[in-house]
């Protein structure tokens, strides 16, 4: 009966034991998963979150810069700034017709007379060499400037002509970023303005928004300027009234010195290709000496022997 007794105390005692020790793992269990866990969860999530939302942020920035400095790069290279002007002087036979015929293509082209001047006496009623003269500052539309200067040419003989053309690109988008940086800043100050009560930050917002008013005023007028020179060209026509058209004709001097640079050219010419041919003969003629050694020492051995 005893031992019966213990048996079912040890059966109960082992089966109190494994109860307590599967309760206290599964606590345990629980209490490890739910505060590491979750904190392990909160710190993954924060880390997917503010980590890769930072990433994103931060690519998003330097994507949003490179794509700036592309488009800007890509206006840049699109949109020129280019100022062309041109300096022509010129003699006619005519020069009346000659005149007439400027200013009529000046009006067919779109174009404008910023200024001109004529000055002297006609070459009938004079009876001299060269008599009247006329200076003519014309803006032409920058897609018609090189068409009027071909056509002009027909109406006398151009004795000189000069283009020359000015890039103001760089300099043209940084005062239009300036522009626009001073805008904002204007914008600013008026919102400061309405929200300021006390009269001292009046005085001074007002005074900066003085400045910065007159600044932007000052940008805007260049860069209307330099739209206006770049639209339209400057050409600056000089037209004389001849009697004859004169010729350049050579001098003696002219030519002995237009013979001698001549002959000085073709002599640096041929000294250059007489360079490149000798230094193609060059391993030729190494060979061929080799061979030639070769063979007189064959020669002079046998007529020993």
């Amino acid at each position: 009966m005893k031992r019966k007794f213990k048996s079912i105390a040890a059966i109960l005692m082992l089966i109190i034991i494994i109860i307590g020790v599967t309760v206290a793992g599964c606590g345990a269990k629980k209490s490890t998963s739910s505060p590491e866990s979750k904190a392990s969860m909160d710190v993954s999530k924060g880390d997917s979150g503010f980590g890769n939302s930072g990433a994103a942020t931060s690519n998003e920035t330097a994507k949003t810069k490179t794509d700036s400095k592309n488009n800007i790069n890509a206006s840049l290279q699109g949109q020129g700034k280019i100022i062309r002007n041109g300096i022509i002087q010129m003699e006619t036979l005519n020069f009346d017709v000659a005149v007439k015929k400027i200013l009529n293509k000046t009006s067919s082209m779109g174009a404008y007379v910023q200024s001109s001047n004529v000055s002297g006496t006609s070459i009938e009623a004079k009876l001299s060499e060269q008599s009247r003269r006329g200076t003519f500052i014309l803006r032409i539309p920058k897609t018609k400037f090189d068409s009027f200067i071909l056509d002009i040419g027909s109406l006398g003989s151009i004795t000189s002509k000069q283009i020359s053309t000015e890039d103001v690109t760089s300099a043209y988008f940084d005062t239009q970023a300036h522009l626009k940086s001073l805008t904002i800043q204007e914008e600013r100050l008026i919102e400061l303005l309405k929200k300021t009560g006390e009269l001292k930050d009046i005085i001074v917002l007002e005074k900066e928004l003085t400045s910065v008013r007159y600044e932007i005023e000052s940008l805007t007028g260049n860069l209307k300027k330099w739209d206006n020179l770049i639209d339209f060209c400057t050409l600056n026509i000089e037209i004389a009234e001849v009697h004859k058209i004169k010729e350049n004709p050579v001098s003696f001097i002219d030519k002995i010195a237009n013979g001698f640079v001549s002959s000085v050219k073709s002599l640096v010419d041929f000294s250059k290709e007489f360079v490149v041919v000798l230094s193609i003969l060059i391993p030729y003629l190494v060979v061929l000496s080799i061979i030639l050694l070769i063979g007189i020492y064959i020669y002079k051995h046998r007529k020993k022997s």
